[in-house]
């Protein structure tokens, strides 16, 4: 029992000192929850299988992650604990993100979150240091932001960073801020992502915070890209594949190739850029992260435009099209229509592509202050049409509420 309860600290201290995925995590984790079995609690076997969650996650196994969360599922069916069933709807729904099933993503999220109570999990942070709640919040806000309902999730990142802030956990505080840095990156306030960053890189610079000090890295390769500075971001975003190695950090890596790919396509390197989406498709293929296929394709194609390869870039943005669609992933369908209505609206094709665009365009309900919508609305005055909703920036929406599910049908 001294033993147990010593493998669980340990566990979380290396979390943060080592990183999640380190092989001192996974060792620390699997004997707790052996002995978790032979002499500890169900609510002790939760603990040590949601260790072994955090672990396989970051290394990017999402399915070993997942079936954690089907252990969870069934340890709770089998002791009817509530806490236990909200921390596996938090874990499937997370993984669920990362490979693209966005309406099981959300629905698990906010099972979890309707089901959370703040008093009774805060209670664990001593040992597993992150707040499920909020870690649920936060991944409903990205799934929510591609699913195209951008308000809702910025709102619902902010909300993390609030609660992880009363919390006062650093590690909670740490993994909200990367989140609503960068849901709000894919918004386009890229002053808002900015602040998150720089805030992310005091904290885990203070409390020595290894996997989350790399992913700054990463926000701050992509922000000077889309500040146009390519070579710098460049520089960065190279620089986190070596700090996320040592620590066996794979989780991410098709997003943050297309970062690369992007400046590859700011900077005239469409070879480099081509070749990068290539290795992206090869850890989607090998892991099922997908949550960003769809505009890996969209890059592709814009790549290949930039080579006058223009049947291959037709082929890849509609693919891109396909894939969002298929995913439900309305936000990065819009960007896969805008690349394409620009192709066709250079060929002369301009009724196909105002009607392209106007048909994914007209199917958003918010977020017409956000950068993807503003662009769009302004591509389609040039083809001609006149989106319905106003331009004007909307004020911030309310906190997040998990009852009421944004309209699906607009």
């Amino acid at each position: 029992m001294q033993e147990l309860g010593f493998r669980f600290l340990a566990g979380g201290a290396y979390w943060s000192a080592l990183g999640f995925s380190s092989p001192e995590v996974e060792e620390s984790f699997t004997r707790a929850l052996q002995l978790s079995e032979e002499v500890g609690s169900d609510e002790q076997s939760v603990m040590a299988m949601r260790g072994l969650f955090g672990c396989y996650y970051v290394r990017g196994e999402l399915d070993r992650a997942f079936a954690q969360g089907e252990r969870i599922t069934a340890l709770a069916a089998r002791s009817g604990g509530r806490a236990a069933r909200m921390i596996a709807h938090m874990q499937k729904g997370s993984i669920s993100f990362w490979r693209g099933d966005l309406a099981a993503a959300r629905r698990d999220l906010e099972d979890a979150l309707a089901s959370y109570e703040p008093a009774e999990h805060r209670a664990k942070l001593t040992t597993l240091q992150i707040d499920p709640g909020t870690n649920a919040r936060y991944h409903l806000g990205w799934t929510l932001w591609t699913l195209g309902f951008a308000d809702q999730a910025i709102s619902a990142t902010q909300h993390a960073v609030e609660a992880a802030r009363d919390i006062g956990q650093p590690l909670t505080l740490a993994m909200a801020l990367f989140w609503n840095a960068a849901v709000t990156l894919c918004a386009g306030d890229l002053d808002s992502a900015e602040a998150a960053t720089a805030e992310l890189r005091a904290v885990t610079t203070e409390f020595h915070i290894r996997y989350f000090r790399a992913t700054v890295t990463v926000l701050e390769g992509a922000l000077l890209i889309e500040r146009d500075q390519v070579e710098a971001g460049m520089t960065l975003l190279r620089q986190s594949f070596a700090e996320f190695q040592p620590q066996k950090a794979g989780l991410g890596r098709p997003w943050t190739m297309a970062w690369i790919a992007e400046g590859c396509l700011r900077g005239g390197a469409t070879g480099e850029g081509i070749r990068t989406i290539g290795i992206a498709f090869a850890v989607i293929e090998s892991r099922g992260e997908a949550h960003w296929e769809a505009e890996l394709y969209r890059i592709k194609g814009d790549l290949l435009i930039a080579r006058g390869e223009l049947e291959a870039a037709e082929t890849n943005l509609r693919t891109a099209l396909g894939v969002a669609q298929r995913q439900g992933a309305l936000a990065l369908e819009l960007r896969a229509a805008m690349s394409l209505s620009r192709m066709l609206r250079a060929r002369g094709q301009v009724e196909e592509a105002r009607g392209l665009l106007g048909e994914v365009y007209s199917r958003f309900s918010e977020g017409f202050g956000t950068r993807d919508l503003i662009r769009a609305a302004r591509l389609l005055s040039r083809l001609g049409a006149e989106p319905a909703p106003e331009l004007a920036p909307h004020p911030p929406a309310a906190a997040l509420d998990v009852s009421a599910r944004p309209r699906t049908d607009a």
